[in-house]
């Protein structure tokens, strides 16, 4: 636990001591702001919703690899037992994700210690952003601006 909270503390003082830099932008950028209700990126311990194979799944985030993604461990039912699927890990861009709300960081950071010391020998990824997820919301937030803000029924908002 020690050493836990060494690497964090570590870890923060190195973020403290980094200039900032602009946030990675959204591609292509709305041209508004986006629409209020988006939630952005969120800690580990959270749950998340994803999509794989036109199937939505629950998992909770154990940490992010060196490419931003979250590393979503899944959470599966069997037999009516909710359970950890330990063997497989789900790389997901913080943006296809929708976060339940739902924070647990005890249970985030032991799934994580976990994957570190029995690394995943499965990798999944989501294949297409979840129906509630920020990049799906931008999306249809740029669609509906395209289209006159007439939600795809044409035109420049002409009548």
């Amino acid at each position: 636990m020690r050493f836990v909270i060494t690497c964090l503390m570590s870890l923060l003082t190195l973020v403290a001591s980094t200039p900032p830099t602009t946030p990675p932008r959204l591609d292509p950028q709305p041209p508004h702001p986006p629409p209020p209700g988006l939630l952005l990126p969120q800690p580990v311990g959270s749950f998340v919703n994803y999509v794989h194979e036109k199937s939505h799944h629950i998992g909770v985030v154990a940490g992010w690899d060196h490419g931003g993604h979250y590393n979503v461990v899944p959470i599966v039912d069997r037999q009516g037992q909710s359970e950890f699927l330990h063997e497989v890990v789900v790389k997901a861009h913080p943006y296809d994700v929708h976060h339940t709300g739902g924070v647990n960081r005890e249970l985030g950071l032991s799934l994580a210690q976990n994957h570190r010391q029995n690394p995943p020998p499965f990798v999944a990824r989501p294949t297409e952003p979840h129906p509630n997820s920020v990049h799906h919301i931008v999306k249809t937030y740029l669609a509906a601006g395209a289209n006159g803000g007439h939600g795809g029924h044409g035109g420049t908002g002409g009548h």
